[in-house]
């Protein structure tokens, strides 16, 4: 069977058999399903140091702080860029944007943040707390002596 996703979902929400099986069943219903019980066993979890620490500076911030995580795109709107940048040297643009405002990839988390916030206390007028944390992956062109130029990709976690 050769399945077809429709262009306005070019998102690549739909890629693999599951996630082609998830839309008909979404669409033949859920409730028309017969539950069946499964047993399953869990080994030993795996210790992963480095997720660990992230999360529980999330929860800590999250829980004792009263902040919210916050998604953003990877690209920066260019009213942000500009108002929160000092210079976009260095700033990875887009060839082919998925919008006119939206040029630059993601090199500061700041651009992101400022429009979260603006975003929050727009849809929220009554409450003009703001606290939101973001861990997110950066890039950013830089000048090297040995190479041209390179890709830089860090992770960082911020709040505001």
């Amino acid at each position: 069977m050769h399945v077809t996703a429709p262009t306005w979902r070019s998102t690549g929400d739909i890629s693999i058999k599951d996630d082609v099986m998830e839309e008909v069943a979404r669409m033949y219903g859920y409730d028309n399903f017969e539950a069946t019980e499964f047993t399953t066993t869990f080994t030993d979890s795996i210790n992963q140091k480095d997720k660990s620490l992230v999360r529980n500076i999330k929860e800590y911030l999250a829980i004792r702080c009263g902040m919210q995580e916050v998604y953003t795109y990877p690209w920066m709107n260019d009213v942000f860029v500009n108002a929160v940048l000092q210079s976009t040297d260095g700033v990875l643009k887009l060839s082919t944007p998925p919008a006119p405002d939206m040029s630059c990839i993601r090199s500061s988390l700041l651009p992101n943040l400022c429009e979260a916030v603006t975003l929050m206390i727009f849809l929220s007028l009554k409450r003009l707390r703001c606290s939101l944390i973001k861990t997110t992956q950066m890039h950013m062109m830089r000048r090297n002596l040995f190479l041209n130029s390179a890709d830089i990709s860090e992770r960082h976690l911020q709040a505001a």
